[in-house]
């Protein structure tokens, strides 16, 4: 224990942690409840064994008990699901190597507004409880005036009663029906004499084919090579696009149709905002559509929801909600998109970020693309929401008849940007080689893998240990005890000996 004694003075987390041991041995009647891995994580890593086997005790006794389980409460508005799985996934793999333990009551106390995706993924991930915190606090008000802040919350339509899952709110932390939407925006920009090095990169995780645009003086004639100088498809073509810009706006928008393709590609750059003042832009989409008051937006890249203009399913909006703060109280988060259809026609949107989407109107769909506020909100922050970057990004807008179905449009639409390989088109992959190294850090913990292949030569793979899509690892052989130093001289010969298994002796 004397790591833990010398360390109470410092403060932080890790003082805490420090002493809520201590006092846990000192008092066998005192328990303890802990959420958030990353900071454990952190402390656990500079912990001694003797210490370690302390706190594992504590565990075992029940004493020391964790909740949730993630490496952080995860935001329920702005993030995809895959990432929310993600995160799960690392701190409840430490759990289960470091304790063989894995919480059953999850923890949210701390997010700005809730997602149905949160008990879906909860109940399917085993857990039997959901707690969490900050809700609307007209709904609060309500909930506590009719005892209702325990209710069985159903995660989703499809999946039916399998994704009920307890949950209790917790009368602390109320936030009004304002929203906010996080934007980030990034560019490669790369030059060589005699020519342009363009850099493509695809950032979703499966094969997908994409027009790149590139424009060039109309004299003169030109050429396209990829990395291994052979000639990549390529045609010139009139530059056909609508261009708008705005006098009091520091901003343009780019609106292109694409010859073959039923869809609009719509760029947009925003920004900086102004030096003073609260700011906000949006883009707004019309068309004939007779929405009645509804939208729908997805939740979290799964399940779409419909949204009714100035409304809630079980509680009265506040005045002031349908009047002074009538259009951040209509402002829903989209993560992959959202839509809105009657029985003739359908408009789908797909976004490339987590923004918001708001209808005031019928047929209008508004996205909010930056936003700006000059005063704290006095929701514990003590700071106000100043960004001075330009933002920009990319819509997918189509439209088409509503008996084409509004699921098959979506998905059509929202492909464009999905985060996860779709269902059919997932394959798995056998990595073999030899591990020249490996790190010990809890959920950052990883190793590395050589090989030698015919076409390409040398090859390290670097693999994350907790990584979700990791399905298995075996060790089929050793090779002699060797130093570290030594497994790294092997990057520097492509032989056909150091070809995988090459001098690997069986496992004993």
């Amino acid at each position: 224990m004397d790591d833990l004694e010398t360390r109470l003075g410092t403060g932080g987390v890790e003082a805490i942690l420090d002493s809520v041991v201590s006092s846990l041995v000192d008092n066998p009647d005192r328990t303890f409840v802990y959420a958030d891995m990353a900071f454990f994580v952190k402390w656990w890593q500079e912990l001694h064994e003797d210490s370690k086997a302390v706190v594992r005790q504590l565990v075992q006794q029940g004493r020391f008990e964790f909740t949730g389980g993630g490496i952080v409460q995860h935001d329920e508005a702005n993030s995809h699901y895959s990432g929310m799985v993600d995160q799960m996934s690392l701190g409840m793999r430490f759990l289960q190597q470091e304790f063989g333990h894995t919480p059953r009551i999850a923890w949210q106390l701390d997010g700005f507004g809730h997602s149905r995706t949160e008990p879906l993924l909860k109940s399917m991930g085993g857990f039997d409880a959901l707690f969490f915190g900050r809700a609307d606090e007209a709904d609060m008000m309500l909930r506590k005036a009719n005892r209702s802040m325990e209710f069985v919350w159903r995660g989703s339509e499809s999946y039916g009663s399998e994704t009920d899952m307890f949950t209790s709110q917790y009368p602390t932390g109320g936030v009004d029906a304002r929203n906010v939407c996080s934007l980030c925006s990034s560019s490669v920009k790369l030059s060589k004499e005699g020519g342009f090095l363009l850099v493509v990169y695809n950032p979703l995780s499966w094969a997908y084919a994409w027009g790149i645009r590139v424009p060039v003086e109309a004299a003169g004639q030109y050429s396209v090579t990829g990395p291994d100088g052979k000639p990549v498809a390529s045609q010139m073509l009139p530059l056909s696009e609508v261009r708008q810009s705005f006098p009091d706006l520091p901003g343009t928008l780019t609106t292109r149709l694409w010859a073959g393709q039923s869809h609009l590609e719509v760029d947009w750059t925003v920004g900086p905002p102004p030096a003073t003042g609260d700011w906000e832009v949006f883009v707004r989409y019309s068309n004939s559509i007779k929405s009645e008051s509804l939208w729908f937006t997805d939740a979290n890249g799964r399940e779409y929801q419909q949204r009714r203009r100035d409304y809630r399913p079980s509680f009265t909006l506040p005045a002031g909600a349908t009047s002074t703060h009538r259009l951040p109280a209509n402002i829903y988060p989209i993560t992959s998109g959202c839509y809105m259809k009657d029985a003739e026609a359908i408009m789908n949107v797909a976004v490339d970020r987590a923004q918001g989407a708001v209808s005031m109107s019928d047929g209008q769909l508004d996205i909010n693309l930056h936003r700006k506020s000059a005063d704290d909100d006095g929701k514990g922050m003590f700071q106000a929401l100043i960004d001075h970057h330009v933002a920009t990004g990319t819509h997918i807008v189509s439209f088409g008849p509503a008996r084409d179905g509004a699921a098959t449009k979506q998905d059509s639409t929202r492909r464009h940007y999905e985060q996860v390989v779709p269902e059919a088109d997932r394959k798995q992959y056998t990595y073999k080689g030899v591990c020249i190294a490996r790190a010990n850090k809890g959920p950052r913990s990883w190793f590395k893998v050589y090989n030698v292949f015919p076409d390409v030569g040398g090859f390290v793979q670097h693999f994350p240990l907790y990584m979700p899509d990791i399905v298995g690892i075996k060790v089929v052989g050793r090779l002699p005890r060797t130093k570290r130093s030594k497994l790294y001289h092997l990057l520097q010969d492509e032989g056909p000996k150091h070809i995988y298994q090459a001098n690997i002796a069986a496992p004993k």
